[in-house]
């Protein structure tokens, strides 16, 4: 093999690509949100351009059709328009008032009902203890409170107006004839009443309104002095409120009332003048139909699309692609050893074996493992121990056929810790068979201390580690040892970190 000239393993760098699955993955899911946001900001752009377009045709058909009219009958339509966008209005106030409010749910004839009687005492005088009546009755129901019993009726209801649910009266008031003496202190009733849809959020309400009076309590005593608040009373039971039979009727009455006002808006115009109208009554009807149809797509209102698979699709695969190519052009350009075979056409040496897995791999993650298992071609992983000591004693017979008794383990700093380890763990081996063994960080020429361990040096062996020994550094390093004339008996091959 020519020094310009390296062979690919297709296989070996379909593995090295397969162990770089997590930056694979990672670079896909990058470039599918990259395109999907790509995406929106194509569809937000295609939404704002058809509203331009159709708020310009709008405008241009305004313009062509005032002009086959007269100011008069311009006059008549802009009349009807306004009386049609205050009907609008009316109908859809009062028509969320009946679906979004829950005092508007209750029937008003049989509503389920919670009532809270406390008991105030105080000794003072009468007009204190009025007083604390009037706070209980205006302050109450906070902001919070109101938010917490909201939330009982779900979402839907979240703007509904809870003081419609709740009514908060001392008994009698007016004259105050609430207010008796008992035991030398003056007392009186403060009634607390519910609505809800069912007894279970008639609870759930009463529970709440429980803790707020505690905490109201506590801080009226801080303003007004000691005073006794004793629950007396707690019952539920179905009563009817005409008050909101009349306010159901009336909403009812003001939507029939102003759906039959827009109906009859536009009468006794003629046909140019009710193109003119329809235009203009057109962006109330459409959004009108928005509020009725609301996730639904339409072909007359397009919408954004927040998600779109066929661009995460593309994103996904890009993103692959490019991850591909891109540790594909990083295997081929490297300059580093890839496989066994390399090292010796680089060496012109024989390998006297390879360690599969290094000692960070063994303990890898589970899918690196099975990915390995794939391009294992049959060869069982032999145990590290026995591997080097087969290897050791490979290297000391082949010494003593060349009477070598001193040899240099070679090994590149660049290579890591786990490679210098393995060196180290071999010669070990090799001394313990009797052999004189230097382990050296790679073979410099230009280095004193190198020099002289091969001055004393009768043979070598290169721990090499896939991916990451230099070609040309162990083609120096075979240079210098000939131009010493110590003779290198081999290699022994560490695999990659990265398969």
């Amino acid at each position: 093999m020519n020094e310009e000239e390296v062979q690919i393993d297709l296989m070996t760098l379909l593995h090295y690509i397969l162990r770089k699955w997590r930056s694979i993955i990672v670079m896909m899911l990058i470039l599918a949100v990259a395109a999907n946001l790509y995406s929106v900001k194509k569809s937000m752009a295609e939404v704002a351009a058809a509203g331009e377009v159709q708020e310009k045709s709008t405008e241009k058909a305004v313009e062509e059709i005032k002009t086959a009219l007269t100011d008069d009958e311009i006059e008549q339509v802009e009349l009807a328009y306004r009386m049609y966008s205050y009907n609008a209005e009316i109908y859809r106030d009062n028509e969320q008032y009946l679906e979004n409010f829950a005092v508007m749910q209750l029937s008003p004839n049989e509503i389920p009902t919670e009532m809270l009687s406390y008991q105030v005492k105080k000794d003072a005088a009468e007009e204190e203890l009025v007083n604390i009546f009037a706070m209980y009755e205006n302050a109450l129901l906070d902001e919070d409170t109101c938010k917490a019993v909201a939330a009982v009726f779900g979402e839907k209801y979240a703007n509904t107006s809870v003081r419609e649910l709740i009514k908060i009266e001392d008994t009698l008031n007016v004259l105050h004839t609430d207010v008796v003496m008992t035991q030398s202190m003056n007392s009186g009733i403060l009634n607390i009443r519910i609505y809800a849809t069912d007894q279970e959020q008639c609870e759930q309400i009463a529970e709440i309104i429980k803790d707020r009076m505690q905490v109201y309590t506590q801080q009226l005593q801080q303003t007004f002095g000691q005073f006794i608040v004793n629950s007396v009373a707690e019952q539920y039971y179905m009563s009817s409120d005409s008050e909101i039979n009349d306010q159901k009727s009336d909403a009812i009455d003001a939507v029939s009332s102003a759906y039959s006002a827009m109906q009859n808006a536009s009468a006794g115009l003629t046909e140019d003048q009710m193109t003119y109208y329809n235009l203009l009554v057109k962006p109330i009807e459409e959004e009108k139909v928005q509020e009725n149809d609301k996730g639904v797509e339409t072909a007359i209102t397009p919408t954004v699309q927040y998600v779109n698979i066929k661009y995460i699709l593309i994103g996904l695969l890009a993103g692959m692609f490019l991850a591909v190519c891109w540790y594909a052009v990083i295997y081929i350009m490297t300059q580093t050893v890839k496989d066994a075979d390399e090292v010796k056409a680089v060496t012109n040496l024989p390998v006297f074996g390879m360690v599969l897995k290094n000692k960070q791999t063994e303990k890898g993650n589970r899918i690196d493992r099975w990915i390995d298992s794939w391009f294992a071609h049959g060869r069982k992983s032999e145990d590290t121990e026995l591997l080097l000591m087969r290897i050791s004693h490979e290297v000391a017979m082949l010494a003593e056929q060349k009477n070598m008794q001193h040899l240099l383990l070679t090994v590149y700093e660049s290579n890591g810790e786990e490679t210098r380890e393995y060196a180290e763990d071999l010669a070990e081996k090799l001394s313990e068979l009797g052999m004189t063994v230097t382990c050296t960080d790679g073979l410099i020429s230009n280095n004193t201390e190198v020099l002289k361990q091969l001055e004393y040096a009768d043979g070598a062996v290169f721990v090499e580690q896939l991916m990451k020994s230099d070609r040309k550094e162990i083609r120096d390093a075979v240079a210098l040892c000939e131009r010493c004339k110590v003779e290198v008996l081999g290699n022994v091959v560490i695999g990659s970190d990265s398969y």
